[in-house]
């Protein structure tokens, strides 16, 4: 029956939730899935995301790590009470632009 073919695959793709020695020396909880080779790990001191053997982006005192990556829209830099820097991408090419705060 297709609820029982449905059944059989979330089964074999063996999601899981693993927690205590990740790795010797590392302790935390890893959420994977088998026929995946990324998974996020939560550690006492980062939130990691790990692409095979590769840590590729993290988040550890208060920065955000990231090994590569691809920005779809535009770049902020900045805060509401001294201004932004924006990097963006329009039909006239790459922007940079400065707006003032509030």
């Amino acid at each position: 029956t297709l609820g029982g073919s449905i059944s059989e695959l979330v089964y074999s793709l063996d999601a899981y939730i693993k927690r205590g020695e990740l790795e010797e020396g590392i302790y935390g909880i890893e959420i994977g899935r088998s026929d995946s080779n990324i998974k996020a790990r939560f550690t006492n001191d980062k939130l990691s995301f790990v692409q095979g053997e590769m840590e590729v982006a993290y988040i550890s005192g208060n920065s955000l790590f990231i090994t590569r990556s691809e920005i779809t829209d535009y770049i902020r830099i900045g805060n509401s009470g001294q201004g932004y820097l924006t990097f963006d991408v329009t039909e006239n090419g790459f922007e940079v632009k400065w707006s003032n705060g509030s």
